[in-house]
């Protein structure tokens, strides 16, 4: 293969993940607020150890503007003070109340046994689960309730809130789902289709109708998984409903690690359902290096290209950059880690291996102090 077919080929490789964010940029759009009284909603949230957030997270609900709701937090038998912050603020507000969760059976994972009990406590139609390190806007939950109630077969929706970095490393990686899932992700097929190929969803924040949850089996069809946000849509189409994605950068925001290990663990351990699968790594180790790290690589040996291959390079530089940049101004990303894009594309994948090579040998992970068996 000469330099420039080499070239050309980066730059194939570049442009569809380009293409397929730049389309997703106009259908991705914020939930719009509704003009009708909204419906009462059960907000739940499954808690470990979580007394550094869950105050400021059942502060911002407090202040929401529709105000019809109840919030149950479950704590997941926490050895910090979590239950009682809980408890605290439940007695100034009678919205809130606290669900003992305890004795987690074997075959469950931790926070899903949690929300199948959070669930079962819940007393209204809409379901709104939210991880304990998010804090929404007063806008929050009426924007996504409204989005939600857009059609009949909607069954859940959900949305990635602004990410929140701190590390080098939070900020290399947690952005990088941004560019994973508008890249590769048509969301305007998503809404054709009910093919759970299209599935698709953020654990920290997820919607749902109680009828559709419990249709599919709620959190109890996906006891052993860690990763909600992709087993609960696919049950949810896989059953006739629909489900869908909308921007909620601006309405909820998440610090979800809060170092490097953390980090690398963290991705870790949900590798092997995403890109880090058997079935997906060599080919998104070739496209992502192809047209995401190569073409940066290459784009100073001159003497090697043509004019035209070069410039298949530079254009190939340049898209793959614009995206990030998109991604930054319109999502809050980290703009230091944009500009070291290819970086940490080679560290993403490296945690994609490393996933694949531990499951492979049998090495199990461990989260929270619990062993994740699925």
């Amino acid at each position: 293969m000469s330099w420039d077919t080499i070239a050309y080929v980066c730059l194939a490789c570049a442009a569809l993940p380009a293409v397929q964010c730049l389309i997703n940029s106009f259908v991705f759009l914020p939930p719009r607020g509704a003009e009708k009284p909204l419906p009462a909603v059960s907000v739940l949230i499954p808690a470990r150890n979580e007394e550094a957030n869950i105050a400021k997270l059942i502060d911002s609900l407090l202040s929401s503007k529709h105000d019809d709701f109840e919030l149950i937090v479950g704590d997941d038998d926490s050895s910090d003070r979590t239950a009682e912050i809980v408890t605290q603020l439940a007695a100034g507000d009678s919205r809130v109340s606290l669900l003992p969760i305890e004795g987690k059976p074997a075959g469950w994972g931790g926070k899903m046994y949690a929300c199948e009990q959070l669930a079962k406590n819940a007393s209204h139609e809409y379901l709104l689960f939210l991880d304990a390190d998010v804090v929404v806007t007063e806008d929050a939950l009426g924007d996504m309730l409204a989005f939600l109630l857009q059609g009949k077969e909607l069954g859940m929706i959900s949305g990635i809130p602004k990410q929140i970095t701190g590390s080098w490393l939070e900020r290399l990686l947690i952005p990088l789902v941004y560019f994973i899932l508008l890249g590769f992700l048509s969301i305007m097929r998503m809404r054709w289709f009910k093919t759970p190929a299209y599935a698709a969803a953020c654990g920290q924040v997820i919607f749902c109708r109680r009828n559709a949850y419990f249709e599919i089996g709620g959190h109890e069809a996906i006891k052993s998984s860690v990763h909600d946000g992709l087993d609960l849509p696919r049950l949810m189409r896989r059953a006739g409903w629909r489900t869908d994605l909308c921007d909620i950068s601006k309405l909820c925001s998440c610090r979800m690690y809060h170092n490097a290990r953390e980090t690398w663990n963290g991705l870790e351990k949900n590798a092997h359902r995403g890109i880090g699968s058997p079935m997906l790594i060599g080919f998104f180790t070739v496209l992502l290096l192809t047209g995401q790290v190569l073409p940066v690589l290459l784009l100073p040996f001159t003497e090697l290209f043509s004019f035209y291959s070069w410039l298949a390079l530079f254009v190939s530089v340049v898209i793959s950059y614009a995206q990030r940049i998109y991604q930054v101004v319109a999502f809050g990303n980290c703009l230091a880690g944009a500009m070291l894009h290819p970086l940490g594309i080679v560290i993403f994948l490296a945690v994609q291996w490393t996933s694949l090579v531990r499951r492979l040998l049998g090495v199990k992970s461990t989260w929270k102090g619990r062993v994740i068996e699925a």
